[in-house]
């Protein structure tokens, strides 16, 4: 994941400003979308000979809130991958259009064991290096169904996910070449400058008020 978090202010209404937090992510083309082994993690969404390297992982830290129902949204800026270490290369849609196509779907691939997309029936059709994802707890189980991305796409976080992670569609990574830059943004709501300045203008009115209470009622007394 590259580094840093942009803060891009939208709109204001009603006293609360709208804001996107926008995170820089890169995505090798060595990557797949999740891990997995034969006995404990995963062990029902295998896919590939296994020669991948972990995905990129977008969690909390990253400064995106990853309450359930909140929307992430993918946006892929740049950067092309090579499923066979030469040109020609392509973007985040994958091998499609040109120079060919290749859907992956539900097929082996030249593995015979099938790619990512497999578990991915309702984004079909999938293309071979396409910018794929999914949802996942801190130990990077699957929560939730598997996506296609391509150029961008907007989620939504499922119950019990902690964590996005991001990969290429492909079933042999060791020969891939190349990477992806893209960005992972949420939108949020921040209370308006004018509006905290406000409730502190409040606040200290009715500490004065408060003070000139107490004063007045030491004030009767005295006399």
């Amino acid at each position: 994941m590259g580094g840093g978090i942009i803060l891009i202010s939208l709109s204001i209404a009603s006293g609360v400003q709208a804001a996107t937090i926008t995170i820089p992510v890169t995505v090798n083309s060595k990557a797949a979308p999740w891990l997995w082994n034969n006995t404990t993690l995963n062990t029902a969404y295998q896919y590939g000979v296994n020669d991948n390297i972990a995905p990129s992982t977008i969690n909390s830290s990253s400064g995106l809130d990853f309450a359930a129902g909140n929307a992430l949204t993918i946006n892929y800026l740049n950067g092309e991958t090579s499923a066979f270490g030469v040109p020609p290369q392509v973007d985040a849609k994958g091998y499609f259009g040109s120079p060919f196509t290749y859907i992956t779907n539900g097929f082996g691939g030249s593995s015979g064991l099938g790619f990512p997309s497999k578990y991915m029936t309702a984004d079909w059709d999938t293309y071979l290096n396409q910018l794929v994802g999914t949802f996942a707890d801190a130990t990077g189980a699957i929560i939730g169904t598997p996506f296609a991305i391509g150029l961008g796409r907007t989620v939504s976080i499922p119950v019990g996910a902690t964590q996005l992670q991001l990969g290429i569609n492909d079933d042999i990574f060791a020969d891939n070449t190349g990477e992806l830059n893209l960005t992972v943004s949420q939108s949020v709501s921040v209370p308006e400058p004018s509006t905290i300045f406000g409730l502190g203008v409040l606040g200290f009115g009715a500490f004065l008020k408060h003070n000139l209470a107490k004063s007045n009622k030491s004030n009767k007394q005295d006399n």
